[in-house]
């Protein structure tokens, strides 16, 4: 096992919780899985437990702790397995958090995109506000850890540590893109989030889908445009990052996190500047309150969005600068990948977002 800074904010020393010192467990992948088979007791555990479970479900990640091995499966779904006699405690399906927000532009499954941009054929109905609030519980949970996802901690999905700074240890899991707290206390999440979304065609199913494109062409094609209603249709690709800081911010005594979300659109083949432009931000206030972090706002949702609240995102902004929290020093920021250890992640700190924030 190894242990991780993998939240590590520079020069400020008051920030002692979240994700610092959370201990690694051992992720399953192609390169590594035979070799486990035949020689880690962990790993054997793990599989009993996820078979008692979820009936031959696959693990895809352990992490051992005590007398207990905690695994996490493809489905996916939480184990509990004691050492001693390979017992069965605990099973929990990780299913979304009712609690975790986006912005409505941000949004895969949506039939909607915040521009319209040279569309041929289809439908669209354009996002007058695409940075307002909404929840964010549509689609289910997935984990491949033999694919990488943003800044490759898919690769190790499951961790271990205190990171409230109250005590009580928590799992951290990476379901490819989505974040995971879950408190095996509380037996339940506690916080989630989504790190990334995009849905950008490779080259190669540009050439494929979209043999002929006009110079008003976005430089980079959604997925959207080879799907349903709206195929054939250039839709401008989207790009949406978050980062999450944690401290007490409001100076209440209670812990908050802070989830920093920024959405990017494709830009024109007719615009000179290359890459993306920023669409939209928010700024999302949690607070730890009964074991569980709960989003606050200054008005409830109406049929799960909420109205744009300029007050409150200069409050959490100022709480950011107050501490010189830049980009940068959110997490995740440092990559897995191979080749890439210790690196910012590129995708996140990229140029062609063409937004001088991520890159301070």
């Amino acid at each position: 096992m190894k242990t991780l800074n993998f939240f590590l904010l520079l020069f400020l020393p008051t920030v002692v919780w979240s994700f610092d010192n959370v201990t690694s467990g051992v992720g399953i992948t192609p390169e590594n899985e035979d070799g486990l088979r035949g020689s880690s007791l962990s790993y054997a555990i793990a599989r009993q437990g996820q078979r008692a479970a979820n009936n031959e479900e696959l693990v895809q990640g352990f992490v051992e702790i005590d007398d207990y091995i905690y695994s996490v499966s493809s489905e996916p779904s939480l184990v509990k397995t004691k050492k001693e006699g390979r017992e069965l405690l605990g099973n929990w399906p990780l299913t979304p958090w009712s609690n975790a927000v986006r912005m409505i532009g941000e949004g895969m499954h949506w039939d909607v995109r915040p521009e319209l941009i040279a569309v041929k054929g289809g439908e669209y109905h354009a996002i007058s506000e695409p940075k307002k609030m909404v929840f964010d519980f549509d689609s289910d949970y997935d984990l491949y850890t033999d694919n990488n996802y943003i800044g490759c901690y898919n690769k190790t999905p499951l961790r271990y540590g205190d990171t409230g700074g109250n005590t009580s240890n928590e799992l951290v899991v990476f379901l490819n893109n989505d974040l995971v707290v879950f408190s095996p206390e509380n037996q339940k999440i506690i916080f989630s989030a989504q790190l990334h979304t995009q849905d950008e065609l490779t080259s190669n199913q540009v050439r494929i889908g979209f043999p002929e494109l006009e110079e008003t062409a976005p430089q980079y094609i959604s997925e959207k445009g080879l799907k349903g209603k709206s195929r054939n249709a250039r839709f401008p690709a989207m790009r949406s990052f978050a980062k999450i800081f944690i401290d007490d911010f409001n100076s209440d005594g209670k812990k908050d996190i802070i989830v920093w979300r920024k959405l990017y659109e494709s830009r024109l083949k007719t615009d000179p500047v290359l890459g993306f432009k920023l669409e939209g931000e928010l700024l999302v206030h949690y607070q730890l309150e009964n074991g569980e972090y709960q989003l606050q706002t200054n008005a409830p949702a109406e049929h799960g969005e909420f109205v744009w609240d300029d007050t409150q995102q200069t409050e959490i902004k100022g709480w950011l600068d107050s501490k010189n929290l830049t980009w940068k020093k959110g997490f995740p920021s440092k990559s897995e990948c191979a080749g890439q250890e210790g690196q910012l992640i590129p995708e996140m700190h990229d140029p062609l977002l063409n937004d001088p924030d991520v890159l301070k």
